[in-house]
């Protein structure tokens, strides 16, 4: 499958952590790291997560209409 993916801003961080991405939206992804999941699931239950929601579309209303379009 050839990748035309739009390239998040922690597509290189993803990468350095042993992701290997995954198509979400027309964007590569991380999904899984090579480390244990158990450690992700301890660090975000005791300190942070970060979810990179890069992948979701946008949608952009123009017009006078917008607004109440929006409503």
């Amino acid at each position: 499958m050839a990748h035309s993916w739009r390239i998040s801003a922690l597509r290189e961080r993803h990468l350095a952590l042993g992701s290997n991405l995954e198509d979400w939206n027309g964007m590569g992804t991380a999904w899984t790291y090579a480390s244990d999941l158990a450690d992700h699931h301890e660090a975000i239950r005791t300190r942070a997560g970060l979810m990179d929601v890069s992948g979701l579309k946008k949608v952009h209303y123009v017009g006078p209409h917008a607004e109440s379009l929006l409503q």
